[in-house]
């Protein structure tokens, strides 16, 4: 076959670029694809060129199999990259490719097509003497037939749709009560997601571990694996870290794992780089789960440890070269391991966030690489999965890659966008997986540990401290010439200070200020920060780095809201008080009106600030004699928001 000289990349985002730097580095010229929304995104400057695929939904742009043929025709590609997600599964994509003679840099379609069914799959490997898990996946769905088979399987059992992936469809059933009700949700969820309600079921398995093993195959009916990856951390059924080795394997167990990998690339006779998905119990006894026929997003992780370039590999296996002597000598090499930033937040049921990026940041220390398709300026929306960036450590042993996997995470604050950051920081840091302990459900067993710390005064003066010296280098010597104003007259209440951290309001003294030093009193302790750097200020011998944007501050991975605290209530002559906003934000509710009686500590305004709700309420008994802000309002700091009358 001849060398591949133009590759089409029918993706977007980090695998565009990924796959954009790698055809560069072998002087293959490639072409991006973009819509509308991404002019700007590093994909599009990454490739030799772009084209946009205009407007619309997924289905007019990147699903889009006709444009995308047609486009690949146009430019005269000899291949099309399709990265994961979108199209790289989709046999009707890489059967429309062959049919122009331009080829598909994966495995063939009936590869795609054994192995991207979960129910064909498993029927095509039961005469290869693969371990599977015990199950039904006959074509029988009828509400009688499936629950008969679960009873026959025994509770606890996964249901599982037989198409898609990514936990759609899928739902564990612990009793025969809820079965019919957890079947008709997993069959609607798996309709609307990939227009088939197939589902099979399965024996769920006690405590499971997710292991996959990287394959490779070239056209010469070579089979090779590049070890395993540890997949286990994982939410709503999607990957979070992933590591390699496993902790929980032996040599052994390695051995016979990864050389069942190969014995099933070696059944489907596969071409390309692919993954072999398996579930590991408690007793050691591996099972089959899956086959992914493209690339993962945790394949650098394999490069890492092997030193191979997995895209390098896909492409020389897509124009025809013989890998055999250069990959049966494949060792493996320190252990790596990969944190997903998502733009999403893991405190509130890991809700997506959208926003701009205003620093991605960056990590000077070997060993640590970050593959993202986002730059300072670009903004996360709705449109494309809230995956941000990946984060990818190596070092010589796990221990080693942890502690610096904590420190390129505090590397890379994605400032002025909230993301999972702070929450992986806490997995590195839990005594399970410090341990190795890491199953399925981890995020779920250790849901209340995983919580967010309590303010503690030593985390708001870290917090107080960042946003005071990011503001002096802000505003000059300004701030430091209002905290004097504040110290010299000390006659003056005003030099006890509120800030609100977070949810809480802490109060504090500026007790010393000079031009790279601040020392701050909470309640009646001392906490002493020097300034080191732009990003950097120590305490006690420690350096902590932070970043700052508005009242988004970052100290040491941990996310704060910060923000003078101003006074709520201030005193007029005749009795008369008013009411002020403690800090910008947005009317929510009123809850009163002009001539009402209200009673001390009754609620009179609601707003919103820092992303949480804050209640105005009355300081002593009075009647309302003016309201003035209205719901949906936006205000500043200081407004007066309601008047009163102390009765």
């Amino acid at each position: 076959m001849k060398p591949i000289k133009k590759v089409l990349i029918a993706n977007r985002g980090e695998i565009s670029v990924r796959v954009a730097k790698t055809c560069k580095k072998m002087g293959i010229h490639c072409i991006s694809l973009y819509t509308d929304i991404e002019s700007n995104y590093p994909h599009v400057y990454e490739a030799d060129q772009a084209v946009c695929l205009g407007s619309g939904s997924l289905q007019e742009t990147y699903l889009n199999i006709k444009k995308i043929v047609s486009l690949a025709k146009d430019f005269n590609v000899d291949a099309v990259h399709p990265g994961y997600g979108f199209l790289s599964e989709n046999s009707r994509f890489s059967q429309a490719l062959e049919e122009v003679g331009i080829k598909l840099i994966g495995p063939n379609s009936f590869a795609m097509e054994a192995m991207g069914d979960k129910k064909r799959s498993k029927e095509v490997l039961e005469s290869a003497d693969i371990p599977l898990i015990p199950g039904y996946h006959g074509d029988e769905q009828s509400l009688k037939v499936l629950k008969e088979e679960a009873l026959k399987i025994g509770f606890p059992i996964l249901i599982k749709a037989t198409a898609g992936g990514g936990g759609k469809g899928m739902r564990i059933v612990h009793s025969e009560a809820e079965f019919e009700s957890h079947l008709e949700s997993a069959k609607r969820e798996a309709k609307n997601a990939f227009s088939n309600d197939k589902v099979l079921i399965e024996k769920f398995i006690e405590n499971p571990r997710h292991i996959e093993v990287q394959v490779l195959s070239d056209q010469h009916k070579n089979h090779f694996h590049l070890f395993e990856r540890e997949c286990s951390i994982q939410r709503r059924y999607q990957k979070i870290i992933e590591e390699t080795p496993s902790v929980a394997l032996d040599n052994s167990l390695r051995e016979k794992i990864c050389q069942t990998a190969v014995r099933i690339a070696s059944h489907i006779n596969y071409e390309g780089a692919g993954t072999v998905e398996f579930i590991l119990d408690d007793n050691k006894n591996f099972y089959f789960l899956e086959m992914n026929t493209r690339l993962q997003v945790e394949h650098p992780i394999t490069e890492m440890i092997t030193g191979l370039d997995l895209v390098e590999l896909q492409i020389r296996v897509a124009q025809g070269d013989n890998l055999k002597e250069e990959l049966q000598k494949i060792s493996n090499k320190g252990h790596a391991i990969e944190a997903r930033i998502y733009a999403e937040n893991p405190d509130q049921s890991f809700l997506p966030t959208i926003g701009r990026i205003f620093k991605v940041g960056e990590s000077l220390e070997s060993g640590v690489r970050l593959d993202t398709g986002y730059l300072d300026g670009n903004e996360v929306g709705i449109d494309f999965d809230p995956m941000c960036a990946k984060l990818i450590v190596h070092d010589e042993n796990r221990s080693c890659a942890i502690e610096k996997m904590k420190r390129a995470l505090m590397s890379y604050p994605f400032l002025g966008l909230k993301t999972n950051r702070e929450y992986l920081l806490r997995i590195l840091k839990h005594p399970s997986f410090l341990s190795g302990m890491t199953y399925t459900h981890f995020v779920e067993t250790h849901k209340e540990s995983l919580s967010p710390k309590d303010l503690t005064d030593e985390l708001s003066a870290k917090a107080i401290a960042a946003y005071l010296f990011s503001n002096q280098v802000k505003a000059g010597e300004s701030l430091w010439s209002e905290l004097a104003s504040f110290r010299l007259n000390s006659k003056k209440p005003s030099q006890l200070r509120k800030y609100r951290v977070n949810q809480e309001t802490v109060e504090f003294k500026v007790t010393l200020f000079k031009e790279k030093s601040l020392t701050l009193e909470l309640n009646s302790k001392e906490f002493h920060f020097s300034l080191e750097g732009k990003n950097e200020m120590s305490s006690n011998g420690k350096v902590h780095q932070f970043w700052s944007l508005d009242d988004d501050v970052i100290v040491d991975g941990n996310d704060f809201k910060v923000m003078p605290f101003r006074g709520e209530r201030v005193a007029l002559e005749g009795g008369q008080s008013k009411l002020l906003s403690p800090m910008p934000g947005k009317i929510l509710k009123v809850l009163v009106k002009e001539n009402d009686l209200v009673e001390p500590g009754q609620a009179l305004v609601v707003m919103e600030a820092m992303k949480m709700e804050h209640t105005i309420s009355s300081f002593s008994k009075a009647k309302v004699e003016k309201v003035l802000c209205k719901e949906g309002e936006l205000i500043s700091g200081d407004v007066e928001l309601v008047r009163l009358k102390e009765q």
